[in-house]
């Protein structure tokens, strides 16, 4: 992988601690290194040329980062820094920043580091291992529908025409652009602002899958749905497990590469609803 002057890569640890490795830290980075295998399944039967494919996942990735660490009077400490931070019993992010882009993966180092004495110069070698093979942008945040407050100080209130409270914008619909090379989970925020609502539903229009609630919204009310490949929840009001509200026919869909058209729908009052999608593009590389 290609380091320019304005590479960074970060790994932080669960706990918080960080280490910092560049062309300008006390961690001189290298040497950035990845491999992920296409796992490939496929059926070969006598007589018939070749195999038939069955199926076809990622495995793990593998990331290497190898560089010198600074040789002065806190070397020692910078050597046990690296090994407190970079913890084979705590799990981590590794961040990786240039000047366009930042991107992130989670990952968990193979070993304890440790950094040698090599022709004068010490060198570190870390290996780690993502246990979900993409890498991940930052998370985006669609309001398919969101009241705008238009309520201010100092208020003015006109005579004999009154006030507008706040804007509906909304057209039931939204565009969502999957930039990533893979498909995408997300999260969806149902929420009873202005007033009851009964039964929320989020439609995707190009694949005709949904995931509905059969639950009757009191104002205030919130429900997310999480709908990731390795997770997947219902929370009422962040508190209540809300699997026994999901219809029977939802599915727990994702976001396709490129185009996705979502649209949201309720049985009752779907005008009072509020819908916040959170999503994060996942990429096979940085």
């Amino acid at each position: 992988m290609l380091i320019t002057k304005s590479t960074r890569v970060i790994y932080r640890n669960e706990v918080g601690g960080e280490v910092e490795f560049s062309p300008f830290s006390a961690y001189f980075l290298e040497q950035l290194e990845e491999e992920t295998k296409n796992s490939i399944t496929t059926n070969k039967t006598n007589l018939i040329h070749g195999e038939s494919y069955i199926s076809n996942t990622l495995e793990s990735r593998y990331i290497t980062l190898a560089g010198i660490i600074d040789r002065n009077s806190t070397t020692k400490a910078l050597i046990r820094n690296l090994i407190k931070v970079v913890n084979p019993t705590l799990k981590g992010t590794l961040i990786y920043q240039n000047e366009n882009e930042v991107k992130e993966i989670e990952v968990i180092p193979e070993e304890i580091p440790d950094p040698q004495e090599n022709s004068g110069l010490i060198r570190y070698d870390i290996s780690l291992m993502a246990y979900s093979p993409f890498w991940k942008n930052v998370e985006k945040v669609e309001n398919i529908a969101l009241w705008t407050p238009k309520f201010h100080f100092p208020l003015v209130i006109p005579k004999n025409k009154g006030i507008v409270f706040g804007v509906k914008k909304s057209a039931f619909e939204k565009l969502i652009e999957n930039e990533g090379d893979v498909e995408s989970g997300f999260r969806v925020v149902f929420k009873a602002r202005s007033g009851t609502v009964k039964n929320p539903k989020l439609l995707n229009k190009l694949t005709g899958e949904f995931i509905r609630l059969n639950y009757p919204m009191e104002k205030g009310d919130s429900i997310e749905v999480i709908s990731y490949p390795e997770k997947k929840k219902v929370t009422v009001n962040s508190i209540i497990n809300g699997f026994r509200f999901l219809d029977i026919e939802s599915t727990f869909f994702t976001l396709d590469v490129g185009r996705n058209i979502l649209q949201y729908d309720a049985d009752v009052n779907k005008t009072n609803l509020d819908v916040i999608l959170y999503y994060t593009p996942r990429f096979l590389g940085v």
